[in-house]
């Protein structure tokens, strides 16, 4: 069973092997700043991004972007995000992650993390794309070594990484991922891939993912709303919906068990939904189904029961957008990223993980 790798996140991680990122010319400046606080979470220098960040073919070209190309930008990305968020740079973060995600990213730079990850392997998957938007997904296996295990943990990191125009740099618009139980190696996405002759003929053979060309079970249009009813069952009562078409794995029944144990009542209310105004990413899954990559929005709001909601002085107890205080109530609006698949006749959620990217409060006078 598959779940969330929250364990990279939180412990001090042995780097094993080596990442190249080619064309990288610029070092994270950590110098002449005391970092990023709750009142000030914007801290750092501007980073020059490098010219990789910005690899496209001329608009008019039969592909806009190679597979190869996205390796590349795929591992810069990589670099200069984790190094942005192990030494708070949130600066870099802003020029580097696209919203609604930088919101989130940015104060959960304001604890640093103990140290980069160093990817693996990153895979890439490109669909064949003649406009902008662009997009592409990369995913990225990680190896790390925990104190209590005697052998390294892997997990897998879920990326979409977008361009909105030519001019524009590459930025991080999804960032989600899994892992596997037990710690071992988790399989990637399974994905559907088709070679492309270039044109003209070249030694160089360039693999695309094409769009779907197999009806799924349920239109593609619907994985994210009902992936936010399942949730959101889970959430109201404790289960599953009867006949779901969910199958039981990491991301669908695992994370539902997990929110099932803070149920939601008349103090705690809960709303799981998808906002039509945030992005969604199609691909083609290994049997030629869609696959969709996008953002479940859960709108919580919490009220005191009877005393106060209390916010201390470290900002722990609520998330680091919430100033200290006593408050009758807090709103909180989080987003779960994740990619919906067929698997066989069920859907299946690769990631769930949350990050809240507005905390608001009513305070007590």
């Amino acid at each position: 069973m598959r779940r969330r790798n929250t364990t990279i996140l939180v412990v001090a991680c042995l780097l094993i092997g080596t990442l190249t990122a080619v064309g990288i010319g610029v070092a994270l400046s950590r110098t002449g700043r005391s970092g990023p606080t709750p009142e000030h979470p914007i801290a750092g220098k501007p980073i020059a991004l490098p010219v990789t960040l910005y690899l496209a073919h001329p608009p008019g070209s039969r592909f806009l972007i190679s597979a190869n190309d996205a390796q590349t930008v795929a591992t810069v990305m990589w670099h200069l995000w984790e190094n942005a968020r192990v030494h708070g740079d949130t600066r870099a973060l802003t020029q580097l992650v696209a919203n609604p995600l930088r919101t989130s990213e940015v104060y959960q730079c304001t604890c640093a993390l103990p140290a980069p990850v160093s990817p693996y392997a990153i895979l890439t998957e490109v669909p064949l794309q003649q406009a902008y938007p662009l997009y592409f997904l990369s995913e990225i296996i990680t190896q790390y070594s925990v104190a209590t295990q005697s052998s390294p943990q892997y997990g897998m990191e879920l990326q979409i990484i977008t361009k909105a125009r030519p001019s524009a740099p590459w930025q991080l618009s999804l960032a989600t991922g899994y892992d596997e139980v037990d710690g071992s190696q988790p399989p990637p996405v399974s994905m559907n891939s088709v070679p492309v002759a270039p044109v003209p003929p070249s030694p160089i053979s360039y693999s695309y993912n094409p769009p779907p060309n197999t009806p799924s079970i349920v239109p593609a249009s619907q994985y994210l709303p009902m992936l936010a009813a399942y949730w959101q069952s889970w959430k109201t009562t404790g289960h599953a919906p009867q006949n779901s078409i969910f199958t039981d794995d990491g991301g669908t029944s695992g994370f539902g068990t997990q929110i099932a144990q803070s149920p939601q009542d008349q103090y705690d209310q809960y709303d799981f939904h998808v906002d039509p105004s945030y992005p969604q990413w199609d691909f083609s899954g290994s049997s030629g189904q869609a696959m969709v990559c996008g953002t479940v929005v859960d709108t919580s709001k919490n009220m005191a029961n009877p005393g106060a909601l209390i916010q201390n002085a470290n900002r722990k107890n609520w998330g680091m957008q919430l100033p200290q205080g006593a408050y009758y109530s807090i709103f909180t609006q989080t987003i779960h990223q994740t990619c919906v698949l067929p698997s066989g006749n069920k859907l299946d959620a690769y990631g769930t993980e949350g990050s809240p990217i507005s905390i608001k409060g009513q305070l007590m006078q």
